[in-house]
């Protein structure tokens, strides 16, 4: 699919219309095979790392994808200097991808260089996607749009949000959460675009903190298909695969949970569900690979895919076996067609020519065409 994106003139078109907030968004032309998105997912570079195995690693999880886009969700970096993040940055630049965007992570700012150096930095490539607004009023670093067009139509739309870090409550676990007025400003993006175009497209959103309905869908695995109205595990499971490797802590109102997630319900699911959105990706725990189709109600027409991504990088902890990367197809009108894992081991020579990787579906009903 690679080749396949081109920023689109769309705004241009749009810019006679009362467009309340156009610095939140990009606009991305697909062509009739769609986009193929990968997800990376704590990367976790830092001043220590072999940077030329990360690069040689990324560099082939990136080929083998055929991807036209990537998303990283967060912990790109910890603990690391102005070089690290360059040399990351280099690599997604000079790759054969069209476009990438990024999502911050509780990490990604904790290195040598002032708190704005790696949203400063990724603007400055041609390739990414990201958007800054430091005077907006909408809380966090990384909250913007990307919308996928066909033939000059709005067809999907990517929300990248800032999950943000620790708990306001000081230094402390649980993390904090999507705050209401970023909930808020999705939501007033997503009727921007029905006003303007007369329907409402599907959304994707990408960010780095999981929700508690990531646990509910866990906790429902022996009951697939069935609706649960136990306040513990409320709603209906549909599909699932994968497992929750991390170890499991106690969250206040959520109870025992393999889940790292906010300290609160934020109530960014039950508002995405209303709005249309079709899936949510994720990373933060390292051991975690579960991905569910999950919906608060009875209807399965209102589930949401909850993925957790891949950890793309051996940096930290991670399960041997593993590695690797979600893979995301859109066809050109905007429905997901496919979601898979890409599972790539590092190779001691940073040679990959002959490297073994796989695909394999997430949910049996999304199997990608050609895989």
């Amino acid at each position: 699919m690679k080749g396949k994106a081109a920023l689109s003139l769309l705004p241009f078109l749009l810019s006679g219309c009362a467009v309340e907030s156009p610095e939140y968004r990009s606009f991305v032309e697909i062509g009739e095979d769609g986009i193929r998105i990968i997800q990376l997912a704590d990367c976790h570079w830092g001043m220590y790392s072999d940077l030329s195995r990360e690069k040689a690693y990324l560099s082939a999880l990136i080929d083998f994808s055929d991807a036209d886009m990537v998303i990283l969700t967060g912990d790109q970096v910890l603990l690391a200097d102005k070089k690290t993040y360059r040399e990351l940055l280099d690599t997604l630049e000079e790759s054969d991808l069209s476009h990438f965007a990024l999502a911050w992570g509780n990490h990604d700012e904790q290195g040598l260089y002032p708190f704005s150096y790696p949203t400063d930095l990724a603007l400055s490539y041609p390739k990414c996607l990201n958007k800054d607004n430091p005077g907006d009023d909408v809380f966090g670093a990384s909250n913007f749009v990307i919308d996928l067009t066909y033939l000059g139509k709005r067809v999907h739309s990517l929300y990248v949000l800032d999950s943000n870090k620790l708990s306001p409550s000081g230094l402390s676990l649980p993390y904090d959460v999507i705050h209401q007025d970023q909930i808020d400003w999705y939501a007033e993006m997503v009727e921007e675009q029905q006003r303007e175009d007369g329907y409402r497209v599907p959304q994707s959103l990408f960010f780095h903190i999981g929700l508690w309905q990531y646990e509910y869908a866990y906790r429902l695995r022996g009951q697939l298909g069935e609706y649960s109205d136990d306040p513990s595990c409320p709603g209906t499971l549909f599909d699932y695969s994968g497992d929750m490797g991390e170890e499991s802590w106690e969250v206040p109102g959520l109870g025992e949970t393999r889940v790292y997630c906010g300290y609160e319900d934020s109530g960014l699911f039950d508002k995405a569900s209303e709005l249309g959105a079709k899936a949510m990706f994720v990373g933060h725990d390292h051991k975690n690979d579960f991905c569910a189709l999950y919906s608060a109600s009875r209807d399965p027409d209102e589930a949401i895919a909850l993925c957790y991504g891949l950890k793309s990088g051996e940096g930290c902890t991670y399960l041997e076996g593993h590695l690797g990367a979600n893979i995301i197809d859109i066809n050109s009108r905007g429905e997901i067609i496919g979601l898979n894992r890409l599972y790539l081991d590092y190779e001691d020579d940073n040679d990959y020519s002959g490297a073994s990787y796989r695909f394999e579906p997430i949910f049996q009903s999304l199997v990608s065409e050609g895989e």
